[in-house]
């Protein structure tokens, strides 16, 4: 692997966060050539790193715990057949905010998916 391929990889093992706009950058102010972004995904992905999704997700505020648990206190004496009415799913995915703020991280495969 040449040093350019190198720094790539320790900029993104030290900055799991970065995107490839910014390794790109790092990487033309280090060797000052450009670099595609195809070919330092292909590189990284040589040294065994893919970006993916981290599994950090949005704290809820206290007014929305206290929310969910004033809801709890309320059907905690719920009846079997009252369950049976409401609609159970794990497929939604909810936001606090109107940007999803999903935050990808550069990862070894079957390592953590935690971006500390």
């Amino acid at each position: 692997m040449s040093a350019d391929d190198r720094y790539l990889s320790f900029c993104a093992r030290r900055n799991r966060t970065a995107t490839l706009a910014e390794l790109r950058s790092s990487l033309a102010v280090n060797s000052e050539r450009l670099v595609s972004m195809s070919t330092m995904s292909q590189r990284l992905h040589e040294r065994g790193l893919y970006a993916r999704r981290s599994d950090i997700c949005i704290s809820l505020t206290l007014r929305h715990k206290l929310e969910c648990l004033q809801w709890a206190c309320q059907h905690v004496h719920w009846a079997r057949y009252q369950w049976r009415a409401v609609p159970f799913t794990d497929g939604s995915r909810f936001s606090l905010e109107s940007h999803s703020r999903r935050i990808f991280i550069w990862r070894e495969l079957f390592s953590s998916m935690t971006h500390s």
